[in-house]
C-alpha cells in the first residue's frame, strides 16, 4: 500500500503541475507592486504603490508532456490494485520534457517610489529548478509502464538532450525611470541588476544516445555516444547513491558558485484622456488613478549564469556495451565509471575546473487593455531564449489571456494559458485582497482526466497606495461641476 501511495504521488506530481507563470493573474494588475516586477522591471516606477514591503511569497510548479493524470481512476487503484500506467494517460510524444520541480521562495523584500519618475526596489529569492529535456518517452515508459518495460529487446534514441537541476539565491536591485511623458503618451524603462549565489547543480548532456536493450542477456548496447556529465555534488571518490544526501546539505553552503544576471524591459502607455486625471491648476497627474487604455511591455528575463568552481566533468564518447549487473556494482562514484567505461570500449575523458551554468532566460511580451472601469483584458506571450545545448534550464513557451477587476483592495482574474509543452489549455484563477495573494493556473484538473499542469502561488506583501489628488480638479472634475450647476 505505502508503495502504490508513493507512485500516486510521484506521478500527481509528475501530471499535474506546470512551469511558474510569474504570478500569472495578480502580477498583470496596477496594484501588484513588485509582482510586476517579475515581469517586466520597467514596473516597478509609475504603478499604484508608494511603499511596499514584500514580506515572504512561495510559486511552486512543474510541467511535462509525458503524461495526464487519470483521476477517476486513482481511488480504485489505491483500494483494489492495479499498476501505475492505468492511472496515466501517456501522451504521443517521442521526445519527453519535463519540470520537475520549479520552486521559487520570496523572502524580505521593498519597493520605493523616489518620485514620479523614478522608483527602486531590492528583492531576495530563493530557487530550484530540475528540468529534464528531449528525452525518449521509452526511458520513462520502461519505469512506469509493465508492457514495455518487460518487453525481451527495445530501443532508446535520444538527440540534443539535457537534465539539469539547479538551485542558487539571487539578490537583485531595479531601477526604473519614465522616460518620456507628454500628452496622450508615456515610455518608462527598467532593469534589475542581479547577484547569484550558487548552491548545487547537477547536469547531463549530450548530441546523441543510441541504446538498444536485450532483456535476455540484461545487456546495453551503446552506439554513437556523445554524453557529457558535470556536477559539484560529486568528486572522483563520492558514492553516487549520496548524491541527493549531499545536495540536500548543501543550501546552507554560500560558497559553491557566484555569478551575475539581469532583467530589461520597456513599457509604453496609451492614453487617450490624459486630462481627466490632470489638475488643470497646477497640471500634475493625479498619482492615485490609472491613466492608461492600452499599455504594452516587453522584457527580456533572467539573463545571466552562475560560474561553479571546482566541478568535476565527465565526456563519454563512442559504442559500448555494458550489462546491468556490472553497471550496479561500477557506477558508484567518478573513478569506477570512467575504469568500467574504458574497459567496455567507450573513450572517456575527465576534468576539473570551473563550469558555466546558464539561467532560463526568456522573452515576455504582454497588452493590457481598460475594458471599462475596473475591468482589463490581458495578454501576455512567454517565449524561451536560453541555449538548451549548454548546462542550465530554460522555460517553454506560453500564451495567457487574462481578463481581471482590478481595484485597490481587490483584484480577481481567471488566466487562461495555452502551453506549446504540453500542447494543452489551462484554466486557473488568482485573487489579491489588499497584500495578500493567492492563485492557481489550472482549475481544469478537477473535470478533465489529461489535465498536464498545475502552478501554485501564495504570498503576503504590505503596500501603501499613493494616494488621489485632493488639492485641485481635473478637467473631468470641472465638467461634471458645470453640469451638476445647469441642472440645479
Amino acid at each position: 500500500m505505502k508503495q502504490k501511495l508513493f507512485l500516486v504521488a510521484i506521478s500527481i506530481c509528475m501530471a499535474t503541475m506546470s512551469q511558474a507563470q510569474k504570478y500569472m493573474g495578480v502580477a498583470t494588475g496596477n496594484w501588484s507592486g513588485m509582482l510586476g516586477v517579475d515581469l517586466n522591471p520597467a514596473n516597478v516606477v509609475d504603478n499604484r504603490i508608494k511603499f511596499e514591503l514584500d514580506m515572504f511569497g512561495l510559486n511552486l510548479g512543474v510541467d511535462n508532456n509525458l503524461a495526464g493524470i487519470n483521476t477517476d481512476k486513482i481511488s480504485d487503484f489505491i483500494n483494489n490494485g492495479g499498476k501505475i500506467k492505468d492511472i496515466l494517460n501517456f501522451s504521443g510524444d517521442k521526445q519527453v520534457s519535463l519540470i520537475l520541480p520549479y520552486v521559487e521562495l520570496r523572502l524580505p523584500g521593498f519597493m520605493v517610489n523616489i518620485n514620479h519618475k523614478n522608483s527602486i526596489s531590492f528583492s531576495m529569492k530563493f530557487r530550484t529548478m530540475n528540468q529534464i529535456e528531449n528525452f525518449d518517452q521509452s526511458f520513462f515508459r520502461t519505469i512506469l509502464d509493465d508492457s514495455i518495460a518487460n518487453r525481451t529487446n527495445y530501443d532508446i534514441t535520444s538527440k540534443n538532450f539535457n537534465w539539469t537541476i539547479n538551485s542558487w539565491r539571487e539578490f537583485n536591485f531595479t531601477y526604473g525611470r519614465i522616460l518620456y511623458e507628454k500628452d496622450e503618451h508615456m515610455l518608462k524603462a527598467g532593469i534589475t541588476v542581479k547577484y547569484l549565489a550558487g548552491y548545487r547543480y547537477n547536469s547531463i548532456k549530450g548530441n546523441n544516445m543510441d541504446v538498444h536493450f536485450t532483456g535476455a542477456k540484461d545487456s546495453l548496447n551503446m552506439n554513437n555516444t556523445d554524453i557529457q556529465f558535470s556536477s559539484n555534488i560529486a568528486d572522483s571518490t563520492s558514492d553516487f547513491s549520496n548524491l541527493s544526501k549531499n545536495f540536500a546539505s548543501s543550501l546552507t553552503n554560500f560558497s559553491y558558485g557566484n555569478g551575475w544576471g539581469a532583467n530589461i524591459g520597456i513599457v509604453y502607455e496609451y492614453r487617450p484622456r490624459i486630462d481627466d486625471y490632470t489638475d488643470v491648476k497646477t497640471k500634475e497627474l493625479d498619482p492615485g488613478r490609472n491613466k492608461y487604455k492600452l499599455k504594452v511591455a516587453l522584457s527580456i528575463m533572467d539573463i545571466g549564469s552562475i560560474n561553479y568552481n571546482n566541478t568535476y566533468n565527465v565526456s563519454i564518447t563512442g559504442n559500448g556495451n555494458i550489462t546491468g549487473n556490472d553497471a550496479l556494482k561500477n557506477f558508484m562514484n567518478y573513478g569506477s565509471v570512467r575504469q568500467y567505461a574504458e574497459s567496455r570500449g567507450f573513450k572517456v575523458d575527465t576534468t576539473v575546473g570551473t563550469t558555466k551554468v546558464y539561467m532560463p532566460t526568456m522573452f515576455i511580451g504582454s497588452v493590457d487593455y481598460k475594458v471599462w472601469k475596473p475591468f482589463y483584458l490581458n495578454v501576455t506571450y512567454m517565449t524561451n531564449m536560453a541555449n538548451r545545448s549548454n548546462y542550465g534550464n530554460s522555460f517553454y513557451n506560453q500564451t495567457t489571456l487574462t481578463p481581471r477587476l482590478d481595484y485597490k483592495v481587490v483584484s480577481l482574474a481567471m488566466p487562461f494559458t495555452m502551453s506549446t509543452l504540453t500542447g494543452g489549455t489551462k484554466l486557473g484563477m488568482a485573487i489579491r485582497l489588499g497584500g495578500f495573494y493567492i492563485g492557481l493556473d489550472d482549475m481544469l484538473i478537477l473535470m478533465n482526466n489529461n489535465q498536464k499542469g498545475l502552478n501554485f502561488y501564495t504570498g503576503l506583501y504590505v503596500p501603501i497606495s499613493k494616494k488621489k489628488a485632493k488639492h485641485g480638479e481635473s478637467e473631468k472634475d470641472v465638467i461634471e461641476s458645470k453640469n451638476d450647476k445647469v441642472i440645479q
